[in-house]
């Protein structure tokens, strides 16, 4: 059977063809591979972010070609509400989480505030969760630029902010970072399409510099106030679903700790520990904590810690405005801190 041959025009079609789509897009992956490497390429777009903004704007840039240098969405996005919503199982349903979801529902932005182990990260997150039920864009964002670059005022959307402008105290350059973008996100909150939610630690609220973020202090759920703290009703819940069996054997201390949340979580997760020690003592969670603070460079908070337990809680005014006594000088001076590695 005779086999038709090309004609030159169609062969040089050919050819032109496997080199426009097969040769050159790999040539110029490489190239562009060794202008910029494909670990510092995610860096390299945002740092640019403003001048492609503005070739988005001149109509340089379309719709599609921006949505693949930002996705509206990361992956990493899905792959931690997963993980919400797995642990959301464990979630005892309390009069504090109802209080954040109807609070979040009549305000814009709503501050989750508390000390460690009370429930402000599982509580934050069951609302988050709810909230995406009914159709909100769950974005977890960690500055105000990613508000910026997610807001969507045709989407009802939540964006979640767990351990606000620091964790152990209070973070000056996260204060500093936020502040001059207060402004743009009372207009950004004024369309009624976007919320916030955030999560931050007592001191961290209660700090002097955290007031010049004033949409953050325009609605506070402090979870340890009369109305929000746990009920022993809800404590007997969590004991139940977490301790199982044992529930009954920590009934008596139920009011020891504020971070009850946190102690059922971390029994559930050892449970050879002697139980009634663990709830009477929680020292490994303090030690924790304490380490963290100095970890962190906390060294005012951990300093006042140090003396309230050097002096038994009654650390009096004397001690740090004038001259100490020879005695007190020697205490202070005998009393160093080991670290166990």
């Amino acid at each position: 059977m005779a086999t038709a041959s090309l004609s030159t025009e169609e062969e040089n079609y050919v050819r032109m063809s496997l080199l426009l789509t097969g040769v050159s897009p790999r040539g110029v992956r490489t190239l562009f591979d060794s202008e910029y490497a494909p670990k510092c390429l995610d860096a390299s777009i945002k740092k640019e972010y403003t001048k492609l903004k503005d070739l988005q704007l001149k109509n340089r840039i379309n719709q599609a070609q921006w949505n693949l240098l930002f996705p509206r969405y990361p992956a990493q996005f899905n792959s931690v509400l997963e993980k919400w919503k797995y642990k959301d199982e464990m979630f005892v349903s309390t009069r504090a989480a109802t209080n954040v979801l109807n609070s979040l529902q009549d305000n814009s932005c709503v501050t989750i505030t508390a000390s460690s182990g009370v429930g402000k990260t599982a509580i934050l997150q069951h609302v988050a969760l709810q909230l995406g039920a009914d159709g909100y864009d769950i974005l977890l964002v960690t500055d105000p630029g990613d508000i910026g670059k997610y807001y969507n005022p045709t989407q009802n959307s939540l964006f979640v902010i767990d351990d606000f402008c620091g964790n152990f105290c209070l973070n000056q350059a996260d204060i500093k970072l936020w502040e001059p973008f207060n402004e743009r996100l009372k207009v950004i909150l004024e369309d009624k399409t976007t919320k916030i939610i955030v999560a931050c630690r007592l001191q961290v609220d209660q700090d002097d510099k955290f007031d010049t973020l004033s949409i953050f202090k325009s609605c506070v759920c402090n979870l340890l106030s009369p109305k929000m703290c746990l009920l022993n009703t809800e404590k007997r819940a969590m004991a139940e679903l977490y301790l199982k069996s044992k529930a009954h054997q920590i009934i008596d201390y139920y009011d020891l700790h504020d971070c009850f949340p946190l102690l059922c979580q971390l029994y559930h997760e050892n449970p050879a520990l002697d139980i009634k020690q663990f709830f009477q003592n929680p020292f490994s969670v303090y030690e924790a904590q304490v380490d963290q603070l100095q970890k962190r460079g906390c060294f005012g908070k951990y300093c006042a810690l140090a003396l309230c337990v050097l002096f038994n809680n009654k650390v009096k005014e004397h001690l740090l405005t004038e001259e100490i006594d020879e005695e007190t000088k020697h205490r202070i001076e005998r009393t160093y801190v080991k670290r166990v590695n």
